[in-house]
């Protein structure tokens, strides 16, 4: 009745990643999304200005633990990389002392992977906090 469709996986809400200061904090939806993988990598495209996330089993070395066995993923996942924020506030010519970013994902069943289009950044928070 129903050959060659989806089944669609919904939710409240969008999936999305906030970039700030002091990491890369992936909402709920995108572990979800995702369904909960161990470990991830990570990819910029500079051209093009996307930020990539493709689901992983294993560690391979140049990846990141993610979704750990017992984590609560109620706040989603946060990733702290030093570099990887100053690659994208380089990249973006953005100020994450002075801004939060929020941009919305798209996940890409067949890649098993979240992007996000850093051009589509949304200025969130940090405005009304005093500055260091």
């Amino acid at each position: 009745m129903i050959d060659g469709f989806k089944k669609v996986q919904l939710m409240s809400g969008t999936a999305f990643v906030s970039i700030t200061s002091n990491g890369l904090n992936f909402n709920k939806n995108v572990v979800l999304k995702m369904d909960r993988p161990k470990f991830i990598s990570i990819y910029l495209n500079d051209d093009e200005k996307l930020l990539a996330i493709q689901r992983d089993e294993e560690q391979t070395g140049d990846n990141v633990a993610f979704v750990r066995e017992k984590t609560n993923i109620a706040n989603g996942v946060r990733v702290h990389n030093r570099e990887l924020e100053r690659m994208v506030e380089h990249m973006m010519q953005w100020d994450l002392e002075s801004h939060n970013y929020r941009i919305d994902g798209f996940y890409d069943d067949s890649a098993q992977a979240m992007m996000f289009d850093l051009k589509q950044a949304r200025i969130f928070g940090k405005e009304n906090y005093p500055k260091k």
